[in-house]
């Protein structure tokens, strides 16, 4: 069987690549606990290997055993050797092999375990961007990210999950047949996606806002949390791929800044939120 090459997370990855784009998407994903990774991926004989630090700055391993290697207790020796713990989430499975050879570890990514997220994970599945060709999941993975820097609520970070589902008419009209499908989602999360959503339609970027008290806020905090996280994440995302080339690229960046504005982000909360959903440690100079 070959491998899913579009897929996020290539389970069973034969080659470098499709393993290094598996641990550069787990990396994103780890944002939303604070964790930044070594974009460096040292290439051994039997696959991947790599650092991440903890929030706390703390040093740890983690890396991807390419199929055919599996089985030959080629790993163990060298992630042993290192003497640092492995990073790891309870999706790679990999707690059973890890505990069978004393290995220390921590689990990360466990919000990624909630009804919400399973349910936008198999919402956007592998699609991505067609212009980036960024997957999806991205917005979602940063979006936590922000939440966290932010010390948003649980019930936010659920809703953000939920939001893209019911936000458009096309989504809304597509979806509503099926939402009781998502088993275990809460109710008040789908509540706050759909507040979310008549907040974030009232603003959208083709009207014509002069000035940031035309934007309308929501009465709950979970909601503008939740704009906080889609605006500092969909500002970042057109810096990256439109800003020069968009033809409305300046009507955009000064809908970015009336919503910024709107929300009260300052300057230095926008830079900690961008560094909070930037999943790779500084390189060296």
């Amino acid at each position: 069987m070959t491998a899913d090459v579009s897929s996020r997370f290539p389970m069973d990855a034969d080659d470098e690549a499709e393993a290094r784009r598996y641990l550069q998407n787990r990396a994103v994903q780890a944002a939303m606990d604070g964790w930044k990774s070594d974009r460096q991926y040292e290439s051994l004989d039997w696959g991947l290997w790599g650092l991440a630090n903890s929030p706390e700055g703390v040093p740890h391993q983690t890396f991807y055993v390419l199929k055919r290697f599996r089985g030959q207790g080629l790993a163990a020796p060298v992630l042993r050797e290192s003497g640092l713990p492995i990073v790891t989430t309870p999706d790679c499975k990999l707690e059973r092999f890890l505990a069978k050879h004393a290995l220390p570890f921590q689990s990360i990514c466990h919000f990624a375990e909630t009804p919400e997220y399973r349910a936008i994970a198999r919402f956007y599945g592998n699609q991505k961007a067609e212009r980036s060709q960024i997957p999806y999941m991205n917005h979602i993975d940063e979006g936590l990210a922000i939440l966290r820097a932010i010390s948003a609520s649980d019930a936010a970070k659920r809703a953000f999950c939920l939001h893209p589902i019911v936000q458009g008419d096309a989504e809304l009209t597509a979806n509503i047949a099926t939402i009781d499908q998502h088993e275990g989602t809460l109710a008040s999360s789908w509540v706050l996606a759909t507040e979310y959503r008549r907040v974030a339609n009232l603003s959208l970027s083709h009207r014509d806002l002069q000035r940031a008290s035309d934007i309308e806020l929501s009465p709950l905090k979970d909601v503008n949390d939740m704009l906080r996280a889609d605006k500092i994440q969909n500002q970042k995302d057109f810096e990256l791929a439109h800003e020069k080339t968009h033809p409305r690229r300046e009507a955009l960046k000064r809908y970015f800044e009336l919503w910024l504005e709107r929300l009260e982000i300052t300057p230095e909360t926008r830079a900690s939120c961008r560094s909070a959903m930037e999943a790779w440690l500084p390189q060296p100079v």
